[in-house]
């Protein structure tokens, strides 16, 4: 299901009213942090998109890569649905498992705040 709300689009999500959302994005290479910063008075609503391992594209237009992290949505969600503020997401094996032995990884996320 795709929900249009004063521009923007979710994808997956649950119409707000009238109340805007903004759209979030954040990158890091393997074992940094995504730093997502909700707007003072908003939590994050719904994950558009989330992919730890060699995702691609710039924000708005991101796309899955040849190695992805499968639980990257589920992970990325746990962190941010329902938060305010700012919210760290670390880009590591740990916290995702390691899709691709080997290769450099990075985390791409993309969330709405309402």
């Amino acid at each position: 299901m795709t929900v249009s709300i004063s521009g923007a689009t979710i994808l997956g999500g649950v119409k707000m009213g009238d109340q805007s959302v903004t759209t979030v994005t954040g990158e890091a290479n393997e074992n940094g942090t995504v730093v997502m910063v909700a707007p003072s008075g908003t939590i994050f609503v719904g994950v558009q998109f989330a992919s730890y391992g060699t995702p691609t594209g710039t924000p708005g237009s991101y796309a899955i890569g040849p190695c992805h992290a499968a639980n990257s949505m589920a992970v990325v969600s746990t962190y941010l649905l329902g938060q305010g503020g700012t919210i760290n997401i670390p880009a590591t094996n740990a916290v995702f498992g390691d899709p691709c032995v080997g290769t450099g990884k990075r985390l791409y996320v993309q969330a709405v705040a309402a």
